[in-house]
């Protein structure tokens, strides 16, 4: 066994991944929320029904 055996033996796997920490959060593209925010205004403004589907990955 050389150093470099040793080293790679010392590395965590790569199929275990860090888990980010709790300060990350996701930066949210306001564009998408705000357009949803209008069409639902306008639609209890004049009493029309707001439609929704979810797209499941």
């Amino acid at each position: 066994m050389d150093s470099n055996d040793v080293d790679r033996a010392c590395q965590p796997d790569s199929r275990f991944r860090k888990q980010p920490e709790q300060s990350e959060r996701p930066v949210l593209d306001m564009s998408p929320i705000e357009d949803m925010e209008m069409i639902i205004s306008e639609a209890m403004e004049f009493n029309n029904p707001v439609h929704f589907s979810v797209f499941m990955r």
